[in-house]
């Protein structure tokens, strides 16, 4: 139980380091318009369809709407490397 405490205020202090003048890292909103629908039915960068994903059960909506997020922000920023802070396998192989 003492690991969820100190990994709930570890998870914390980076909340608050987010509202900070220098945030290490930006929050973001990912709109649910034609593009992001678009790129969540089609795959996104995963090469295969959002609903075959589904059929074989290797990834869902909510990971996949993550990765859509992911790239929709690289394209819209200088960003080159963004990354998807997860300990999900299935998640992390397409980071």
């Amino acid at each position: 139980m003492l690991w969820r405490y100190a990994s709930a205020k570890a998870f914390h202090r980076l909340l608050d380091d987010a509202l900070s003048n220098d945030p290490p890292w930006l929050l973001g909103l990912a709109p649910w318009d034609k593009l992001f629908v678009v790129a969540l039915r089609d795959g996104d960068s995963t090469g295969d369809k959002l609903a075959n994903h589904l059929a074989r059960g290797t990834i869902g909506t909510g990971d996949m709407s993550i990765l859509v997020e992911r790239d929709l922000f690289k394209q819209k920023t200088a960003y080159s490397d963004v990354r998807i802070w997860t300990l999900d396998e299935q998640l992390s192989a397409y980071s």
